[in-house]
C-alpha cells in the first residue's frame, strides 16, 4: 500500500491533550486521526456528537451496563438519539 504524508497545523496544546485521551483510550492519536479518515470516506459526512458528560462518569456507566449485559440484568430503555442518551445518563 503506497503510504502518503497528511502535515497538519494545530494548537500545541491541543495536539497535546489529544493526544493524552487517545493515549487513556488506547490508540495513538494518528490511528484515531485515519480512522476518522476512513469514516469519511466511507459515510461521506461528517459526525460530530458534542454531549457534556464528564469523561470518567461516562466510562463507569458504560462498565456498569456492560457488566449487566453479561449478568443478563435489567437494561437501560432505548436510546434514539443523543439527547436520549444525555438524559439517561443524567
Amino acid at each position: 500500500m503506497k503510504t502518503s504524508i497528511i502535515s497538519l497545523k494545530v494548537d500545541e496544546s491541543l495536539k497535546n491533550e489529544a493526544a493524552k485521551v487517545a493515549d487513556e483510550l488506547g490508540i495513538p492519536l494518528a490511528t484515531y486521526l485515519k480512522l476518522c479518515l476512513k469514516r469519511l470516506v466511507r459515510e461521506q459526512r461528517i459526525d460530530f456528537q458534542l454531549l457534556e458528560i464528564p469523561k470518567e462518569l461516562t466510562r463507569e456507566r458504560w462498565l456498569k451496563q456492560q457488566q449487566d449485559v453479561q449478568n443478563n440484568n435489567k437494561l437501560s430503555q432505548k436510546l434514539n438519539t443523543p439527547q436520549d442518551l444525555k438524559n439517561n445518563l443524567n
